[in-house]
């Protein structure tokens, strides 16, 4: 997921207490490594952090 600031400061904690699997990125290196990309909405930005994740799963660490 991409860093979110507060609203992570509430949510990681209910992620690891229920210890789900998850990685924290920050959303300017995710929007870096697909240069420029056009279009902005929170399905498509879903779309472009799954695509992140799973070109990069082995290089990310779990949180």
């Amino acid at each position: 997921m991409g860093y979110t600031g507060v609203y992570g400061k509430l949510l990681i904690p209910k992620l690891s207490k229920k210890q789900f699997l998850f990685c924290i990125e920050m959303a300017y290196q995710i929007q870096r490594s697909m240069g420029l990309q056009r279009g902005k909405s929170d399905w498509v930005d879903a779309v472009r952090i799954t695509n992140y994740e799973a070109k990069n799963a082995k290089d990310l660490k779990q949180y």
